[in-house]
């Protein structure tokens, strides 16, 4: 298994013996969650809460943005992902119909709770939110951690945020800011696309 990941990723096995195969088993039944292991051709092991994640080291690019204000109603490419904001008429929305559709890639919130401009951009240490079904703010770290959200899909995370809060954890969770109510109000759509779009 290990070595069809390592071709998978285009690394030579040349470099890898016996007890390069041990080492990386070793590390994975006996490490912390978090924890990582550099091997042979610059890959990296890291060890999740029930999975281990074989990943190769690749330099890192000052110009990727850190965040960004994005266009409502419009399309913005934000760390390789396409998002779409979208303002729906209330008055035309079946709003059970729109939580049958829920999913991790899509949410809704009430546009006269908003307060411009909505930006998306990477976590910063200090970051909290109130998590959409409670009441309490909570740091964004420990949150992911109580939730047990592996290391490496914790660098895929970003947040939307308007003007005074955070609305969303891409794609983890939203807050209970702007939630959507039975009233007939304007809805903000915000939908989460993996690939990007050409312009």
């Amino acid at each position: 298994m290990i070595q069809y990941a390592l071709r998978k990723l285009g690394c030579g096995l040349q470099k890898f013996t016996s007890e390069s195969y041990k080492q990386i088993t070793d590390f994975v039944k006996s490490a912390q969650s978090g924890k990582t292991l550099t091997v042979p051709g610059k890959i990296k092991i890291t060890k999740g809460y029930d999975k281990f994640f074989i990943t190769a080291l690749s330099k890192t690019s000052d110009d990727i943005p850190r965040e960004i204000i994005l266009s409502v109603p419009g399309k913005n490419l934000f760390a390789n992902q396409l998002i779409e904001t979208e303002i729906l008429p209330g008055s035309n929305l079946d709003i059970k119909n729109i939580k049958n559709k829920k999913n991790n890639f899509v949410e809704w919130f009430d546009l006269e709770q908003i307060r411009m401009p909505i930006v998306a951009r990477f976590r910063r240490q200090g970051d909290k939110f109130i998590p959409f079904g409670q009441e309490k703010f909570k740091k964004i770290g420990k949150f992911l951690t109580a939730e047990k959200i592996d290391i490496n899909r914790r660098k895929s995370v970003f947040l939307i945020e308007d003007r005074e809060k955070i609305l969303w954890l891409v794609p983890i969770r939203r807050s209970t800011e702007a939630a959507i109510t039975a009233q007939k109000r304007s809805i903000m759509q915000i939908k989460i696309s993996i690939r990007p779009f050409k312009s």
